[in-house]
C-alpha cells in the first residue's frame, strides 16, 4: 500500500483553493475577503487605531501559499486566472520533491519578472498622475 506525501497533497489543495477563490467573482464575499486579506498582508492597516496583538505573528494562509508557489501573492493572484498556467505552477506538478522543470522554474521567474515591471510602471504613471 503507497502511503500519500501528506505535505504536497495539502499544499496541493490549499494552491487549488486559492486559485478558485481568485476566479470567483469580484462582488462575492470569498473574494472580497480575499482581496481584504491580501491588502492587509501588503501592508494596508485594517483601521486607523489597528495595533498587532503581542507575541510572534500567525503564519496566515496567504503567506503559505506564497511559499508553495514561489509568488507573491499579488502575482499569484494574476496569474490564477488563467488556469492552465495556474495548474503549471502546482506543487505536485512537479516531476518530484527534489527536482522541479526547467519549464515551470522559468514561468515563475517570468512571472515575478513581469509582475515587478508592471507594478513598477504602475507607480511610475500614477505618481506622475498626482
Amino acid at each position: 500500500m503507497k502511503l500519500l506525501n501528506l505535505p504536497s497533497l495539502i499544499a496541493d489543495r490549499r494552491h487549488s483553493l486559492f486559485g478558485h477563490i481568485c476566479r470567483l467573482p469580484e462582488n462575492t464575499p470569498d473574494s472580497q475577503a480575499l482581496q481584504l486579506s491580501i491588502e492587509a498582508d501588503t501592508g494596508t492597516p485594517p483601521a486607523a487605531d489597528w495595533k498587532r496583538p503581542p507575541g510572534r505573528p500567525r503564519r496566515t494562509w496567504l503567506q503559505q501559499v506564497e511559499e508553495d508557489i514561489g509568488l507573491s501573492v499579488g502575482a499569484a493572484q494574476i496569474t490564477s486566472q488563467d488556469r492552465s498556467m495556474w495548474r503549471m505552477l502546482r506543487p505536485s506538478a512537479a516531476p518530484s520533491s527534489a527536482a522541479v522543470s526547467e519549464g515551470v522554474k522559468f514561468l515563475v521567474s517570468f512571472m515575478k519578472l513581469m509582475h515587478n515591471y508592471v507594478f513598477d510602471k504602475f507607480v511610475i504613471l500614477f505618481v506622475n498622475t498626482r
